[in-house]
């Protein structure tokens, strides 16, 4: 069969029952499609901007999933497996409570994501632009962390451990009272 099937802006595909075996699929823009119930052993899929996407739960055996721009989707819970998945500007988005054993997770733009406690076993996290994002205390075992424009980030105390550590655009973060030096960083910086 198919080994990679790029479908990128087919605005007329509906039903993709037939390629559940495809090994990376790219169906992003594709507004027709809803029901992706059976793309759950594909490895590799891309359904960014499919705004007819709203049931995603039986997507958590893909390895690699691309669901940016979706902003129907609501519950990811079943999402929990997934390797590498890519939520950013999926406004709808709230609780991100079963994403913890996610190795790479985007939430860039979810704007309504605010706690972010269950994250701290993520190993590279983007929450650029998550206004709502307060409370970072449980993110210090994150290896690569992005809080670009989290405006609401003022305490980064518990982040000394962050390998990579974006605070580009945090104000409060890089203002607040010990700011940075907060972050008791090791001496070899």
């Amino acid at each position: 069969g198919v080994h990679t099937l790029n479908l990128r802006g087919c605005r007329g595909v509906v039903d993709v029952s037939a390629l559940g075996g495809v090994h990376t699929l790219n169906l992003s823009w594709c507004d027709g499609v809803v029901d992706v119930s059976a793309l759950g052993g594909v490895h590799t899929l891309n359904l960014s901007c499919c705004e007819g996407v709203v049931d995603v739960s039986a997507l958590g055996g893909v390895h690699a999933l691309n669901l940016s721009g979706c902003r129907g989707v609501v519950d990811v819970s079943a999402l929990g497996g997934v390797h590498t998945l890519n939520l950013c500007d999926c406004r709808g988005v709230v609780d991100v409570s079963a994403l913890g054993g996610v190795h790479t997770l985007n939430l860039s733009q979810c704007e309504g994501v605010v706690d972010v406690s269950a994250l701290g076993g993520v190993h590279t996290l983007d929450l650029s632009g998550c206004r709502g994002v307060v409370d970072v205390s449980a993110l210090g075992g994150v290896h690569t962390l992005n809080l670009s424009c989290c405006e609401g980030v003022v305490d980064v105390s518990a982040l000394g451990g962050v390998h990579t550590l974006d605070l580009s655009g945090c104000y409060g973060a890089v203002d607040a009272l010990g700011g940075v030096h907060a972050l008791k960083l090791p001496k070899h910086w």
